[in-house]
């Protein structure tokens, strides 16, 4: 399920912290704790994953008489959630070192990474243009100009690993020589196996000759651009010319399309060379230019951060605060439902289930909220504002057939609190079909026989 998925990469115990930190920090603040707990945090989590796929220009919209959105408005009062939100905290500030700039909130299973062969390291910008973090950046040739930049390491799918502050990560003495952009990389990789044909990209922000030695030595393949001020414009399109060193096995081509192109690698060459089309503005046509197998490697390869921000971009979880580590926290939040969902995605195709058969990106965020929002719930969430409650089977308006929705299946199946109730009036039970019941389930709002002959009851909430 999709919980299941979403809970591999933000686990219960980090969810537990987040309950005894908002405690203490409300504490600290205003004397008195907000008793948060487990199932409430939860909701909370729920609450903004919902708000992330339906936008409104105010948070207090979805509690409006105008704008209201029971799923929800029904689930928490504002004024709680102006609570929750306020008192949000993750650490114990009295404790905390105001010179650690660590963000781990993740800690991803490092088995996921066998499977995947490409991988590519690049920086990822989390937006943001808050004013009270030493940590903002301005970034003008970038799609997102303000915000936080965070070093990731990604595969060809988007999936990313990593999620600990490269200061934090121990170096090994062989690679204190190397600089500093260029032992980010080392720090990335340490967790990815080497001498097992794996490939690692990076721009030329990256990139030295240093540490393509380095990685080799290692037994990592990689490959890289290179800053350079010389071209072979004069040469035209396709033009190539390169440079390799048999004592290192490192290679630097140079190959000229728009502009020219430098890059290195300690595994691949310019052969065998291949044909790519490009357009000619001389004869408004397209016409075939020779590329070398180093370019068509790395166009292959780099990407895959480009890839996941594009999908965490779809449905970001955004919020207006000025504490800017929060910020950080819901951005960890839709990396672990983007990661949650491509392992999904994988799984899937390795059971050969068919991509129509799969929950979209779309719908597993939803399954996720959802299973958040009634996460060891007894029933389903007090309303805030005054509102009509949901109307029974029976209670419909005149000449309406009734209808009551199915329960998701994890609320369904997750075998909490499913008392059986008396009604009035009977209803269809909702698994023979043929049957009618005046008892009904406390949770999924739904008629169920229950007889010594037929106990449809039991048989709907097990699997």
């Amino acid at each position: 399920s999709p919980i299941t998925y979403f809970m591999q990469f933000f686990p219960e115990s980090l969810i537990r912290t987040i309950v005894e930190q908002t405690n203490l920090y409300s504490t600290q603040k205003i004397g008195v704790s907000i008793n948060t707990n487990y199932s409430e945090i939860c909701m909370f989590i729920a609450i903004q994953i919902k708000m992330s796929i339906l936008h409104l220009p105010s948070y207090l919209m979805y509690w409006s008489k105008e704008m209201r959105f029971p799923p929800i408005a029904d689930s928490i009062s504002l004024k709680r959630y102006q609570k929750l939100r306020r008192f949000l905290h993750f650490v114990d500030n009295s404790t905390f070192n105001s010179d650690n700039s660590q963000t781990n909130f993740l800690k991803y299973n490092q088995s996921w990474m066998q499977s995947e062969q490409s991988h590519s390291v690049d920086e990822q910008i989390i937006p943001a243009k808050t004013k009270y973090s030493k940590f903002r950046q301005y970034n003008p040739k970038k799609p997102v100009k303000w915000g936080f930049k965070n070093m990731v390491r990604a595969d060809s799918s988007g999936f990313i690993y990593g999620g600990k502050d490269s200061k934090q990560l121990a170096l090994s003495d062989d690679a204190t020589h190397l600089q500093k952009s260029a032992q980010t990389v080392v720090k990335l990789c340490q967790h990815l196996p080497v001498k097992q044909n794996h490939q690692l990209f990076f721009d030329n922000w990256f990139t030295t000759l240093d540490l393509l030695i380095y990685l080799k030595e290692i037994g990592i393949n990689a490959c890289g651009t290179i800053r350079g001020n010389e071209d072979l414009k004069k040469n035209g399109r396709g033009a190539v010319d390169f440079r390799s060193d048999f004592n290192s096995g490192i290679l630097v081509t140079k190959w000229y399309d728009n502009n020219a192109v430098h890059i290195g690698s300690n595994f691949v060459g310019i052969e065998p060379m291949s044909t790519i089309d490009r357009w000619s503005s001389e004869i408004k046509e397209k016409v075939p230019i020779q590329c070398p197998q180093i370019i068509t490697m790395y166009n292959k390869g780099m990407g895959g951060v480009d890839l996941a921000d594009m999908l965490i971009s779809l449905y970001r979880t955004e919020v207006k605060t000025r504490r800017w580590y929060i910020k950080i926290f819901w951005h960890c939040i839709d990396i672990a439902k983007v990661n949650a969902w491509l392992l999904y995605r994988r799984h899937c195709n390795e059971m050969s289930i068919s991509k129509k058969s799969q929950r979209t990106l779309l719908n597993f965020v939803v399954d996720i909220s959802d299973n958040l929002l009634y996460r060891n719930s007894c029933s389903t969430p007090t309303r805030g504002r005054p509102s009509n409650k949901r109307k029974l089977e029976n209670d419909t308006l005149p000449g309406k057939k009734p209808f009551t929705p199915t329960p998701n299946e994890i609320l369904r199946f997750d075998q909490i609190s499913h008392w059986p109730e008396p009604r009035s009036q009977r209803g269809r039970c909702r698994l023979c079909k043929s049957g009618y019941s005046q008892i009904y389930c406390s949770k999924c709002h739904v008629c169920l026989c229950l007889k010594s002959s037929n106990n449809c009851f039991k048989e709907f909430h097990c699997k």
